[in-house]
């Protein structure tokens, strides 16, 4: 058995929130950084999800700010304590969490889910392409808020008489029973 063959891949998710004013350049750089111990150890990147400045819940380091980011990869377990010891090193950090998702994951699995997340990918890209010449229109018609008002109203209006009717209503002993049965 070769190397490769006993190596036994997980697959992990690390979020960390950064400094929220770190230029773009900055901000891109570091991600590369945290990226490359991935690459580094061989491990595969699935997914990588910018979520963008963020407000905290609660103060750090007298900061309200952060810029969050999402690493989803595979890769043996020595990839975290590396990861997390750059973190931990890293002042432009405030925090960061790094969560083992799942176990013994399948290579060629996470290889078609890249493929399909590259090609939803493309294909999102495809539709807001300046091809399109404007927003696509819909089989419904748009109305006027003024009749949109005046339906909603009568609906209510309707419906506020239906239910007047059926709570004066007197019930006989006659439907108790039909209803029972």
């Amino acid at each position: 058995m070769s190397r490769e063959e006993d190596l036994v891949l997980n697959r992990y998710e690390v979020v960390y929130v950064a400094f929220h004013d770190l230029s773009t350049e900055d901000f891109d750089r570091q991600l590369e950084r945290y990226l490359s111990i991935v690459t580094d150890y061989n491990g595969t990147i699935v997914k990588i999800d910018k979520w963008g400045k963020r407000k905290l819940a609660y103060p750090i380091q007298k900061r309200r700010e952060g810029n969050y980011v999402l690493i989803d990869f595979v890769g043996d377990s020595a990839i975290i304590p590396e990861m997390e010891r750059r973190l931990r090193i890293d002042d432009k950090i405030l925090r960061y969490l790094s969560v083992k998702t799942s176990d013994k994951v399948d290579l060629e699995e996470i290889e078609l889910e890249i493929a399909a997340a590259r090609e939803a990918e493309s294909s999102v890209e495809a539709s807001e392409s300046p091809e399109s010449s404007g927003p696509a229109e819909s089989s419904e018609s748009i109305e006027p808020p003024e009749q949109l008002e005046a339906e909603a109203a009568a609906a209510g209006d309707a419906l506020s008489d239906d239910v007047a009717d059926e709570t004066h209503e007197e019930v006989s002993e006659e439907d108790v029973e039909v209803k029972e049965n």
